[in-house]
């Protein structure tokens, strides 16, 4: 019906990015569950014109649940899931902690999954599904594998389920930004502070860590993605794969055969 209210849920609301989506959804008229496991930061949005904040742990199925009974009482479905709740976790892979690689793939795939999973019932022929990825599955490169697999993992899913989810009519599409200013990046120039155990990745991370700070002067800022996002969820033909700033250096190295792309890691290392 012309001109229904529509409602959207947006994951990772707190951060910089989840926090822009649901800003913009909302000046357009949309109503956001805004949802973050951050309790005291959803308080922003406490006074916010159809925004409801939402406390929710996407690694948590009995929090999902709860959670889709909150929507449920407040909404007859919903228009569209963005799934922008994300960590970044790096390093050499052979120095970072078990425990971290595991949450890493807790959050950013397995969060998604449960999320589909438990809110499945309130989508609808036309909803929506937006799934935030990277720039750097498109060339794995040190000190990112971590992230990196979580991401890669995730597009996997997507693509998957966008396949299975055609006969319902509902939507699937990948989002692929570069560097964004958002906390996100300052937490990946933090994961290479850390001495590593093997003496030969010292330089290595060393430059990488220059490239990052550079990043966090130039990144993109969060509206630009968001508003890419915002076109996904209301696009009468969303595109299934967009990519957002991304790095012409890094593009460029997805393009190379992997030998050559072996050959330049060797000298950055």
């Amino acid at each position: 019906m012309a001109g229904a209210q529509k409602f959207y849920l947006v994951t990772g609301a707190c951060g910089g990015l989840g926090s822009a989506v649901t800003d913009m959804l909302v000046a357009g008229g949309a109503c956001v569950f805004a949802a973050d496991a951050d309790k005291g930061a959803l308080s922003r949005f406490t006074l916010a014109d159809r925004v409801r904040p939402l406390s929710l742990d996407v690694r948590d199925s009995l929090s999902l649940r709860a959670a889709c009974t909150t929507i449920q009482q407040s909404a007859p479905s919903l228009d569209g899931i963005v799934c922008a709740a994300g960590i970044y976790v790096g390093g050499p892979l052979l120095d970072v902690a078990e425990e971290e690689i595991r949450r890493a793939l807790d959050v950013n795939v397995m969060g998604a999954v449960l999320v589909v999973k438990e809110l499945f019932p309130l989508l609808k022929e036309g909803s929506r599904l937006v799934f935030l990825s990277s720039e750097s599955t498109r060339a794995a490169l040190p000190f990112t594998g971590p992230y990196v697999m979580s991401k890669r993992a995730l597009e996997a899913f997507a693509d998957t389920l966008r396949r299975e989810l055609l006969p319902l009519g509902i939507r699937v599409t990948i989002i692929q930004p570069g560097a964004i200013r958002t906390p996100l990046l300052a937490s990946a120039a933090q994961s290479l502070t850390s001495d590593s155990g093997l003496p030969v990745y010292r330089k290595g991370k060393q430059s990488a860590a220059s490239v990052l700070q550079k990043e966090m002067e130039t990144g993109l800022e969060p509206a630009r993605v968001a508003r890419r996002i915002v076109h996904a969820l209301e696009s009468r033909r969303p595109m299934l794969l967009l990519r957002v700033g991304n790095d012409p250096v890094r593009a460029l190295l997805s393009r190379l055969p992997a030998l050559w792309i072996d050959g330049l890691v060797r000298r950055f290392l």
